[in-house]
């Protein structure tokens, strides 16, 4: 079982671990540690590959200007426990629609052959199967103590 510090999530998703902190404790989201939940002075968050992709989609959605409320909303749909790239491969795809309040979830096959043009409104596409390879990359990056100096 690999076993990830904060600080090792910080660099293999090249953010400031002071975000990753903040989505354990709720700031805006809420991600809790699989391994381990930091319980008085001393005592360390540890995080699992898994924990490690769930940041990964965050940070993802984040970055192409998904909103925390719809972030939120996703979380509720994703089991933590089930982001790997073994189980997404089969429908590499995740298609979020989001209309008003609401947020719908699709895993697809392939997206295009799904939509017309007129479709994409209110759509976000993302390949899920690339982000978790790419985080599994990185991974092991970090294991080999690549991530260790600062890297672009």
């Amino acid at each position: 079982m690999e076993i990830f510090e904060i600080s090792s999530v910080a660099r293999i998703l090249m953010v400031k671990p002071s975000r990753i902190k903040n989505w354990t404790i709720g700031r805006p989201f809420a991600v809790k540690p699989t391994i381990q939940t930091a319980k008085g002075k001393g005592s360390r968050n540890l995080y699992s590959v898994e924990d490690v992709n769930m940041f990964a989609l965050i940070n993802q959605l984040l970055k192409d200007g998904i909103s925390a409320r719809t972030i939120k909303l996703l979380l509720k749909m994703i089991p933590q426990a089930s982001l790997t790239a073994t189980s997404v491969e089969g429908h590499p795809w995740w298609i979020i629609s989001i209309s008003g309040k609401n947020v719908l979830l699709d895993r697809s096959t392939s997206p295009l052959l799904s939509f017309t043009e007129e479709d994409f409104s209110g759509k976000y596409i993302l390949n899920i199967y690339n982000l978790l390879n790419w985080v599994s990359r990185r991974i092991v990056r970090e294991q080999v103590g690549l991530l260790k100096g600062k890297e672009k």
